[in-house]
């Protein structure tokens, strides 16, 4: 079987318990670019924390982070992002914060959580959002 592309998660696939690639996963993906395969990383993370580790593999790689609100052809390269409306991110803090529940969230501006120390911005629409949860 042939295979053109190799998608894979970060926590708990690709990387092991310390967060760090191994040898022989860096070998594998290795050896599947060499014969044409693209690898895809993908997460949850923002491309601020996926860049460092995509940039460990000696070859090109495509990146879907914050649960697919952005791809990226390379670390580097942005092809498309879908934003969420500050209004539901306002929204949906209000609730959560009514209820007593954490919260946090990824933007283009970095990311934003209401516990431990909180750093959630009160301007929620200033910030332009990827994620909210």
């Amino acid at each position: 079987m042939n295979f053109t592309c190799i998608t894979l998660d970060l926590d708990g696939t690709l990387l092991n318990a310390n967060g760090e690639i191994s040898k022989q996963n860096l070998e594998a993906l290795t050896e599947a670019a060499r014969c044409g395969c693209t690898i895809v990383l993908a997460s949850g993370r923002s491309i601020r924390d996926i860049r460092p580790i995509a940039r460990q593999l000696p070859f090109r790689t495509c990146i879907v982070a914050n649960n697919g609100s952005q791809t990226w052809l390379d670390p580097d390269t942005l092809w498309s992002e879908h934003r969420l409306d500050s209004v539901w991110v306002a929204r949906m803090r209000e609730l959560a914060e009514r209820c007593g529940v954490k919260y946090w969230g990824h933007g283009k501006e970095g990311s934003f959580y209401s516990h431990p120390s909180p750093s959630f911005p009160k301007a929620v629409h200033a910030v332009h959002w990827f994620q909210f949860a």
